[in-house]
């Protein structure tokens, strides 16, 4: 039985029926053991919050209470060159003649209106192809749902940046409590070159890193992102017991723990999973944070 499952040649929700037929520490032995390359056990989630501000208290209450996700759209990314791309045409007519031919049949074009369709795409210069699909790249991206986590809660730059100067909180996910969702997040590369997409040839692979690569300087955020085509703005919902912990900021005020803490009894009336509480502390000597029970 081990060695069925051992790699990541197993289809994720196959392997997730399997592990939800066992105990939790079974569960967690098993991925162990058997899930090459290991996953991180958490990740994270730096937010800010507001307590004066309904829309923010909700936002909140919708992942701690109710365990929903909301995908964002790229467009709306703080960072203009995350999910770029360069589109190259390698190869010759052969190449582009199989790949026309998968895109009118993918695109349902009828039988009687293929013959034209092919034509028209093969009378386009190379030129006039990588300006249609740049456009085309640019559009289906916007209606891309993407929703990321962080892979460290001790990170001083994130707090900085995603949760208000320190005075948020980060969220923390065990992955193994909800594998059919949290097995789908990828790890961001990060590099100074955009990926490129070669349409003739490689489009599906060279497409997926193409959405999971960024500039080296955002290396610091040991980003993991589920990526869901057509999702942009819509809810994901997980499992709520996979939402165990709160991390407070080093700088976070009462009000906010205290509208957490009402948040999380809003969790238990709908008898969910307990939330467990910690908070980042400035380290001493160097410049660190440490996290401490609360």
């Amino acid at each position: 039985m081990a060695s069925k499952y051992k790699g990541n040649k197993i289809a994720l929700d196959e392997l997730s029926t399997y592990l939800d037929s066992h105990p939790y520490f079974e569960r967690r032995l098993l991925t162990y053991k058997h899930l090459t390359p290991r996953l991180p056990r958490f990740l994270y989630k730096y937010r800010s919050l507001d307590p004066a501000d309904k829309d923010s208290v909700n936002r909140i209450r919708a992942t701690i209470v109710y365990g929903d996700l909301y995908l964002s759209s790229p467009t709306k990314f703080n960072d203009p060159f995350d999910m770029s791309t360069n589109i190259v045409l390698t190869g010759g007519i052969r190449s582009k003649l199989k790949r026309v031919k998968l895109l009118a049949k993918s695109q349902g074009v009828s039988r009687k209106e293929r013959k034209e369709y092919i034509k028209n795409f093969m009378r386009k210069s190379n030129d006039e192809l990588r300006f249609i699909l740049e456009k085309s790249y640019d559009e289906h991206l916007s209606n891309v749902g993407v929703y990321s986590f962080a892979g460290d809660p001790r990170n001083i730059l994130m707090w900085s940046h995603y949760a208000k100067d320190h005075t948020g909180i980060c969220i923390q996910f065990e992955r193994i409590r909800d594998l059919r969702i949290f097995g789908q997040a990828l790890k961001v590369e990060y590099s100074d070159v955009y990926p490129e997409i070669d349409w003739f040839n490689s489009h599906a692979e060279s497409l997926a890193n193409a959405v999971l690569r960024k500039h080296p300087d955002w290396s610091y955020e040991q980003e993991e992102r589920i990526i869901l085509p057509d999702s942009a703005g819509k809810l994901l919902k997980i499992d709520s017991r996979a939402i165990t912990a709160v991390v407070f900021g080093c700088r976070t005020p009462d009000k906010v723990i205290e509208e957490v803490h009402n948040l999380s009894k809003e969790r238990s009336k709908l008898r969910k999973r307990p939330l467990k509480f910690y908070k980042a502390v400035q380290h001493k000597t160097k410049y660190a944070l440490s996290i401490c029970k609360y």
